[in-house]
């Protein structure tokens, strides 16, 4: 089941599409990347090759964009304002669903790292998140995981209450306790929690 991620990977793609000579006659082919959020461990691949002038070798000028969550990256590139996208696969396949044209090419990651995000007290199962309040940015990938877990668990949306943050708070609103919970991925909002407060916890929703 593909539940994962679109890759660096898909940058490769570009290269195959620049003539050879292009790079040596000096004329580069302008190309967008849009991340699905501010850049984090999971986008040192694209990120560090861009700075290194590995795309520009290759005839590429590249220039790689922080982004506001999966759903917005993945309209993005379907509205043509980026060429290419690095964005969870399970909010790009539910887009195609939709008649969305996009395709994923490429992914890196084997389990879904998004989960569910608390102070001190591990989430045991969905049911857990009854009557809880959740901060999240809405079309996130983690929104759509969590709505997904919710549903195949028997958990109506109206069980518990979403609190709409952006990237720059959602952290914050868990840490000063403004909600009980965030989502998220184990290597990006999980990390940055975890080196504010070591009582974090994540359950992923791969486990459930």
């Amino acid at each position: 089941m593909v539940v994962q991620r679109l890759a660096s990977a898909v940058l490769l793609s570009i290269a195959f599409l620049v003539p050879a000579q292009s790079s040596a006659q000096g004329a580069r082919v302008p190309a967008t990347l849009r991340l699905d959020w501010v850049p984090g461990p999971h986008h040192i691949g694209p990120v560090l090759a861009a700075q290194r002038g590995y795309y520009a070798q290759e005839g590429i000028d590249l220039s790689v964009r922080p982004g506001k969550g999966s759903g917005s990256t993945v309209q993005a590139v379907a509205s043509g304002s980026d060429q290419f996208g690095f964005a969870d696969a399970g909010t790009m396949a539910v887009a195609v669903s939709k008649g969305v044209p996009v395709v994923m090419v490429a992914n890196i990651t084997q389990l879904g790292p998004n989960g569910a995000i608390t102070l001190d007290r591990q989430v045991q199962s969905p049911k857990d998140l009854v009557g809880k309040t959740i901060g999240l940015v809405p079309g996130e990938s983690a929104h759509v995981a969590l709505l997904a877990v919710a549903k195949k668990h028997g958990v109506p949306e109206g069980a518990y209450r979403v609190i709409a943050t952006d990237a720059s708070t959602k952290i914050a609103a868990l840490l000063t306790r403004k909600v009980d919970a965030i989502v998220g991925f184990r290597f990006g909002d999980y990390l940055r929690a975890y080196t504010q407060n070591p009582n974090v916890k994540i359950a992923l929703f791969s486990d459930w």
